[in-house]
């Protein structure tokens, strides 16, 4: 029983990660009709720093995640005005694909940076079971 417990809350956590992306998603398309397809590279590159931030270089993890943050933020700024703005009005093709190369870009610099590994940042909680009504 604990097993369908764990799997259930695993299940419901992942999906509201996908229902986040699918809204950040449907939030650029509505406001700027971009389908923007570099919106999970952005997230990827933005915890890959999280992590080089607070294990590489010691930071607190609060601190890391709020820096990451400001460097996600700083980077979908300068794509903005350097990458999405010339193209805002052209072809919904042209909009796609080069949102998709820039995607494909941030995944090579990902690559190159951190060799594509899986990395895990300290824990935030603490580890073992918590025992509810029992």
């Amino acid at each position: 029983m604990d097993t369908f417990f764990s799997a259930l809350m695993q299940g419901v956590l992942l999906g509201g990660v996908y229902a986040l992306v699918a809204l950040g998603v449907l939030v650029v398309y509505k406001s700027c009709m971009i389908f923007n397809m570099a919106h999970g590279e952005m997230m990827v590159l933005a915890s890959y720093i999280a992590w080089w931030l607070a294990v590489s270089k010691g930071l607190p993890l609060p601190l890391a995640v709020v820096l990451s943050i400001m460097s996600g933020a700083l980077t979908g700024w300068v794509i903005n005005r350097l990458i999405i703005r010339p193209i805002i009005g052209k072809p919904m093709l042209v909009t796609f694909l080069l949102t998709l190369l820039v995607g494909i870009g941030i995944q090579g610099i990902t690559i190159i940076a951190w060799q594509g590994l899986p990395q895990v940042l300290p824990a935030v909680f603490p580890k073992g079971n918590l025992n509810v009504g029992g």
